[in-house]
């Protein structure tokens, strides 16, 4: 028996031994011979994780030196530090461990984000020394000159009211602009000042731009009054030049308007005897006072076109008699001595002599003296205004002989003219105008590459998480759930900031969008103008893609691609034809087929594509059917692809209260969440994310055999979804949704929809030549448009309070991750966030079954087991 213990013992003694040495060993191994490799077991997924091959290549790929930073120090309960540092922390530290330049920094103190802060700060303000000196030359310009402005605003406030600049309403258009330029000053100075002052970094660009701003409004206010006081200073003799012309024509009109009231009598007089000669005299008069009005009219017309290209008389008091332009009552003088022409060759000719003799009598002498009054009142206005213009008080002609040698307000001017040159000569410092903003936003890593550096946003390390398949029909959710995505952002991030572009993104589409000015004239586009994808452009050059433009409609070919970098086109739904010609006649461009010719010959050329389609509305009124897609016909005998843009792709909610029946919420119509992605490169690593998409269209395999046509889905609504379909009915399901009947309705119940499963993504590839053409058609292409990018997603919680979720800017990663792939850069596509499948509850049967196996049968199993060992040992 004891040799049996000692047996034992000895037995535990050296397996302890051999552990502890076998764990030694493996320590040492790994320590000494696998410095550049770091995998780890996750017990919780049951699989080995560790860096991906893109973030390991884009690592080798980097030769300078890297700073990883993480800073997760929110408040927010939604985004305790505790939840979501220790998996970043865990990358972060096994990019340190893979990559030899490569510096890891944990922030978790608002102390430890302070030194961070200023050490950024120190690097900006070494690289923006220019720019920092010239804004501190406009906070000593604006110093020097504010205190200025006060003295000469001083200056123009006392002005007399009845003074001569005053009679042009200038002098307080003077003041009112120099007050202007005082409050831009200060005002840009203090925000200049509080950057600089603030903990934040500073924002050199943004500084720089309010600094311009600011010196370009100021400047074109003084150029402005100067450029006033030296048209209007040349008023006084222009006024004593055009007198005597101004008073012979406003002389003959007076002279003309007494001859009239002579022709015709005094109010009073005994009838005239012989009232046709009398008529014949009043319309001779009469046309020549008319002539003489239009012609001081037009005189005085010319002389305030003359004195500032008019742009000065009409403000002047003396130019309005009794609330009316002096030109503007020799238009009516006229006008009245025109009336009467006509009217005395009309009662002469057609009139008896007695109701002649009335007319004169009653009709034409009682408006005599008001005619002959108007003309001398015109004539004393025009007398008042010039003697007002011609003779400025001496306070004036001091101010304007001054400005007539272009010394008024020089020492104003002249410096912020020689400060805006020495801003339009600075440098434009890349990617420093985001910094200072995404660095203030909560829990994020900063990337610093050499002299870049660039932040990673907690939405994109945790984006939201895809809903589970039973959550599809609910209502809500209980918690907001996110998944880590780190691999596939840092490495983005460490991409557009160190390395060349990968590739050469070429927006392709045919528009002609007439001039502004141009009336009448349609704009030609399709249903996802180029205008619309400013945020897809902007995230595709961060992923360090080149984007270009072809414009089918003005260029035949594509613009040439750099040496060694690969071009894919991606392809706009073109626009429809053009029923008829506008008004006039004029051809407008036309889609055909010579630019589908176009886009097909750069394909064989050499070029991959990516084609954006959608769901195409009826877009003219009385429509009821989808317009043609322009690429259809195309993709289908070139590739074996049947786009279906007459039909909706729709995903409802089960109708609890009507089994095998959907309701339409109106949320999930505009944004339908699925992440359904096939293990395509282009798709799988998106599997987790949270996306969503907009009129999206299906896309299948054309019936026709296509030899040598490789077709594989990337973005799939799966069999038996039984809540997901693609509506040929669309616009009547909305019409429904809108007026509350969205209810009880039964999915592809209608005559031409399509049930799962449902391709929204395909790539199809053939051989032309000697190489591999390929292509990428994506059914959900309104989801890239800006309108759709950039606002959050509304969402409903479980007690359906109203929630948000981040903007949708995920869904660029389709087009990215396409563009990679047809580049030939596949291994810079990131890895994305692994699934993780939770435990879920076991239905009912199963737990029947469950409960009988291992509850009975198991337990009956090892008592069978245990007895027939136990009679075998006692034989």
């Amino acid at each position: 028996m004891k040799t049996a213990r000692r047996l034992a013992a000895v037995n535990v003694v050296v397996s302890v031994a051999a552990a502890a040495a076998l764990l030694i060993a493996v320590n040492v191994v790994g320590d000494l011979a696998a410095v550049r490799r770091s995998y780890r077991w996750n017990v919780e997924t049951l699989a080995r994780y560790g860096l991906s091959p893109t973030a390991k290549r884009v690592l080798d790929e980097i030769g300078q030196k890297i700073i990883l930073t993480s800073i997760y120090t929110s408040a927010d309960p939604k985004k305790k530090p505790e939840d979501y540092l220790p998996r970043v922390r865990d990358l972060l530290n096994e990019m340190g461990e893979y990559g030899r330049d490569v510096t890891v920094i944990n922030v978790t103190t608002d102390r430890q984000k302070a030194e961070v802060l200023s050490r950024l700060r120190r690097r900006l303000d070494a690289k923006a020394q220019d720019q920092g000196e010239a804004i501190k030359a406009f906070q000593s310009l604006a110093n020097r000159q504010i205190p200025q402005y006060d003295q000469i605003i001083g200056r123009w406030k006392a002005y007399p009211a009845k003074g001569w600049l005053g009679g042009f309403g200038l002098a307080k258009a003077v003041e009112n602009a120099l007050t202007a330029n005082k409050e831009d000053l200060r005002s840009a100075a203090a925000d200049v000042r509080a950057q600089l002052a603030g903990s934040a970094l500073p924002n050199y660009p943004r500084m720089t731009e309010t600094v311009t701003e600011a010196l370009e409004n100021v400047r074109g206010r003084l150029e402005g009054i100067r450029r006033s006081l030296r048209e209007i200073g040349t008023i006084p003799e222009k006024a004593n030049q055009a007198k005597p012309q101004l008073s012979k024509a406003l002389a003959a009109a007076t002279a003309a308007a007494e001859k009239v009231a002579a022709a015709a009598g005094k109010v009073g007089a005994p009838e005239p005897a012989d009232p046709p000669a009398v008529l014949n005299k009043i319309a001779a008069a009469s046309t020549e006072l008319a002539n003489a009005a239009a012609d001081a009219q037009a005189a005085l017309e010319k002389f305030s076109a003359d004195c500032g290209e008019g742009q000065y008389l009409p403000y002047a008091r003396a130019w309005v008699v009794d609330m009316v332009p002096l030109p503007a009552r020799c238009q009516g003088l006229a006008g009245a001595a025109r009336r009467l022409t006509e009217q005395a060759l009309g009662v002469r000719e057609t009139v008896k002599v007695e109701v002649q003799k009335t007319f004169i009598v009653e009709q034409i002498r009682p408006v005599m003296p008001a005619l002959e009054a108007e003309a001398k009142k015109i004539e004393a206005g025009l007398a008042r205004l010039l003697a007002e213009l011609g003779e400025p008080d001496q306070g004036t002609k001091d101010i304007l002989e001054t400005a007539r040698k272009d010394e008024y307000l020089q020492a104003q001017s002249e410096p912020v003219g020689q400060l805006l040159e020495r801003l339009a000569g600075l440098d434009k410092l890349e990617s420093q105008d985001e910094l200072p903003d995404q660095i203030k936003q909560e829990n994020i890593v900063l990337v610093e590459v050499g002299e870049k550096a660039g932040v990673v946003s907690m939405d994109d390390v945790w984006p939201l998480a895809s809903r589970r398949d039973w959550e599809m029909g609910l209502f809500g959710e209980e918690e907001e759930r996110r998944v880590f995505n780190g691999d596939m952002a840092i490495s983005s991030k460490l991409l557009s900031l160190a390395l060349p572009p990968l590739g050469e993104v070429v927006l392709t589409f045919f528009e002609d969008i007439p001039p502004y000015m141009v009336q009448g004239r349609p704009a030609i586009a399709g249903q996802i103008p180029s205008i619309w994808l400013g945020a897809l452009r902007e995230r595709l050059e961060k992923a360090d893609l080149k984007v270009t433009e072809w414009n089918l409609a003005r260029e035949d070919e594509p613009p040439k691609a750099e040496k060694g970098r690969k071009q894919v086109l991606l392809v706009l739904p073109p626009p429809e034809p053009m029923p008829m010609p506008p008004m006039g006649g004029q051809e407008l461009p036309q889609w055909n087929d010579q630019q589908v010719e176009k886009i097909r010959k750069a394909i064989d050329a050499g070029a991959n594509a990516v084609f954006l389609a959608r769901y195409l509305r009826p877009t003219r009124w009385g429509m009821t059917e989808s317009p043609q897609y322009g690429l259809a016909e195309y993709l289908k005998t070139d590739w074996g692809l049947e786009v279906k843009t007459d039909l909706r792709v729709v995903q409802a909610l089960a109708d609890e209260l009507n089994p095998g029946t959907c309701k339409l919420p109106v949320v999930r119509w505009w944004y339908m969440p699925l992440s359904t992605f096939t293990k395509h490169p282009v798709g799988e690593p998106l599997r987790a994310r949270r996306l969503y998409w907009a009129d999206a269209c299906p896309i299948l395999k054309a019936k026709d055999s296509h030899p040598g046509v490789t077709v594989e889905d990337i973005l799939v609504v799966p069999k038996g979804s039984a809540t997901c379909w693609a509506a040929s009915n669309a616009q009547q399901l909305e019409r429904q949704m809108w007026l509350g009947e969205g209810s009880g309705i039964v999915p592809a119940s209608a005559q031409g929809d399509l049930a799962p499963p449902l391709a929204l993504a395909v790539e199809a590839r053939k051989t032309i030549g000697e190489r591999t053409a390929r292509i990428i058609v994506l059914g959900v292409g309104y989801s890239f448009i800006d309108q759709f990018l950039t606002p959050r997603v509304p969402r409903f919680e479980a007690d359906e309070t109203m929630e948000s979720d981040p903007p949708p800017t995920g869904n660029v990663d389709l087009i990215i991750n396409s563009a990679y792939h047809l580049v030939g850069q596949g291994d810079f596509i990131g890895a994305g966030p692994a699934i993780v499948q939770p435990i879920r509850i076991i239905d009912p049967g199963m737990m029947a079954v469950v409960k009988i196996g291992f509850g009975l049968i198991w337990p009956l199993l090892v008592l069978v087991v245990g007895v027939i060992i136990m009679v075998v040992r006692t034989q």
